[in-house]
């Protein structure tokens, strides 16, 4: 009998805790934690509330003196005065409500970015819902927990959680020079100011320091720009003349030049690149408070003057915005002593050589690296998450042993449904990347190739020294049969040759507020390391209709180049590519 009772309290035990370990069905929730377009009609009606009870406490107002002149005048009793009187005690009553229901509002809906941070955190160590976290949250407990748990040197460095904090910034008036240094942080969202729609940002350009401080230098740098810009006003509207008129139809008979607008962008896109460095640009941020304290740091370790201070302004406004989380961004050693040791590795002469981008015989594009396994990586790496593959070692050997048919094949079957829009499977990505030069790259194009952020990639220093280009429109407006056209190539090469005087003046005061002269039509060689999921992403869009026909210059040879190397992965691109309109390769105008 014990046994049996024994028994059944153990099985009794035992469901319990079967049932116990089953997890009761629960309702996946998604809570929004940023401000929502809700809290603004909220806060506006609010505002239209308020100003509704202002008409009612005149009326209130108004009633109160009516009971005091009519009980003074004995045509109201003492309990219908004071029933009147009341009125005006219900009315504060219910405000009072009112504004703490308000205040609590405010509160809970209106967060700050720290306050955030700390609300999406607090699910690592906390079972309760966003919202129950959130109720726990104030500013200044979120900056008490930044400072333990993410900022401090003696914390935990748990630096993720700044990334949660995100920080928008208008930067308006910096020279185009400055806004590249803003545009080349990885982990960061930016809109620049567009020359192309809408020509120039005003006269402005920008005056290092060390030029303003000599009269004769600094008139000599006025000069030189005010000249670069007439010429770019003079050949907008010779340029937007001409490609309108029966001789360049006939030419071009595909360039479009049916609206204002389109010629405007035609020729703008040619003559644009006329603007130097120092041109200013406005540019809209978007950043975590993570990515704001590298970029802040980056700023305020450049050799540049105003780059630094421009550093020290963007720490100013994001304080504002996370006052614990970015307080401690500074100046780094290790990256001045990075840059500087570079400079010492050049001065040791073992580096030096002649470079010229200029030379006819350099290519545009110079594939120095890539993957010839691109094709077994590939595959083997999409393959690898099915449980009945082997390991990636195993998986490269069994794609090694499949013929090219066989290989073609598999590629159709995780490529060839890609649509116009449609982004590549990751496994692209196991492939080593393509290492490439660009010789012949334009700092004007490449202000337009950095977009493309998640490749490695660096550029050589501005300078005159690598020559320029003359925009193809500038060549066909000198063989105009109107003499009217003529002079054009003359004219840039005289304002180019200006440039390059007052680049090697300033050389000899400051090497590098000399650079804020240089323009876009200069050359400016660059490397990048980029892998073959990004490769299809750049040469798709740098290639289409809406690309500036500078960089597409670059995006043809570069895919020749993955066709030579990657074949069958390359075919699916070229199918790609042309699910859309698109210049073809030869085509030097806006499209």
């Amino acid at each position: 009998m014990a046994g049996q009772e024994s028994g059944q309290f153990r099985g009794a035990v035992g469901q319990e805790v079967r049932e116990a370990l089953i997890a009761p069905e629960t309702s996946v929730l998604v809570s929004p934690m940023g401000f929502l377009p809700e809290y603004k009609r909220r806060l506006l009606d609010s505002a239209e509330a308020h100003r509704l009870q202002l008409a009612t406490v005149s009326e209130v107002g108004r009633g109160l003196r009516e009971a005091v002149s009519a009980f003074s005048d004995g045509r109201m009793d003492l309990d219908t005065f004071l029933r009147a009187a009341g009125t005006l005690d219900e009315f504060v009553s219910d405000g009072e409500k009112a504004h703490e229901e308000e205040v609590e509002f405010i509160k809970h809906a209106l967060r700050t970015g720290e306050e955030l941070a700390v609300i999406l955190a607090r699910v690592s160590r906390s079972p309760v819902s966003f919202d129950e976290n959130a109720r726990a949250v104030t500013e200044e407990g979120a900056a008490k927990f930044h400072q333990k748990w993410v900022v401090s040197v003696e914390g935990y460095g748990h630096a993720s959680v700044a990334e949660h904090a995100i920080i928008h910034l208008g930067v308006w008036g910096i020279p185009s020079l400055d806004g590249d240094w803003i545009t080349d942080n990885r982990l960061a969202s930016y809109t620049e100011f567009s020359a192309r729609f809408g020509g120039r940002q005003g006269l402005d350009y920008f005056t290092p320091e060390s030029v303003a401080r000599d009269p004769v230098l600094a008139a000599r740098w006025h000069e030189v720009h005010r000249r670069l810009f007439e010429l770019n006003d003079i050949l907008l509207v010779s340029g937007m003349e001409y490609v309108q008129t029966d001789e360049a139809l006939e030419k071009w008979p595909t360039r479009r030049v049916d609206s204002e607008s389109r010629v405007r962008k035609l020729v703008s896109d040619q003559f644009k690149d006329l603007m130097p460095a120092s041109r200013l640009t406005s540019i809209g941020l978007t950043m975590n408070a993570r990515e704001a304290e590298n970029i802040i740091r980056k700023f305020l370790s450049a050799p540049y003057p105003s780059v630094r201070a421009l550093g020290a302004l963007i720490k100013e406004q994001a304080l504002r915005v996370a006052p614990t989380l970015v307080k401690y961004a500074d100046r780094n050693d290790y990256m001045v002593a990075a840059r500087e040791g570079v400079g010492k590795l050049a001065s040791e002469g073992r580096f030096r050589s002649e470079y010229s981008a200029f030379s006819p015989e350099r290519e545009m594009v110079d594939l120095i690296g890539y993957d010839p396994q691109a094709d077994e990586k590939f595959l083997a790496g999409a393959m690898y998450s099915d449980s009945s593959t082997g390991s990636y070692r195993q998986l490269l050997g069994s794609v090694g042993r499949m013929n090219e048919g066989q290989r073609r094949d598999a590629i159709l079957k995780l490529l060839g449904g890609l649509k116009s829009h449609d982004v590549p499977i990751r496994a692209l990505e196991m492939v080593s990347p393509y290492q490439v030069e660009y010789p012949k790259m334009r700092y004007g194009p490449w202000r337009d190739y950095k977009r493309h952020r998640l490749q490695f990639y660096d550029a050589k220093d501005l300078d005159v020294r690598y020559g320029y280009a003359i925009p193809p429109l500038a060549y066909e407006m000198d063989q105009s049969a109107d003499s009217r056209f003529h002079g054009t190539v003359e004219a840039i090469r005289r304002v180019m040759g200006d440039v390059e005087e007052l680049f090697n003046r300033v050389s000899q005061v400051d090497p590098y507020a000399a650079q804020y002269a240089v323009t876009r039509l200069h050359y400016r060689p660059a490397i990048a390391s980029l892998n073959l999921r990004e490769a299809f992403h750049m040469v798709d869009l740098r290639s289409g209709g809406t690309a500036i026909w500078s960089i597409r210059q670059f995006m043809w040879p570069f895919l020749d180049e993955m066709k030579r190397v990657h074949p069958l992965i390359h075919d699916h691109l070229r199918t790609k590519m042309r699910l859309r309109p698109r210049p073809n390769r030869d085509f030097p105008w806006t499209f």
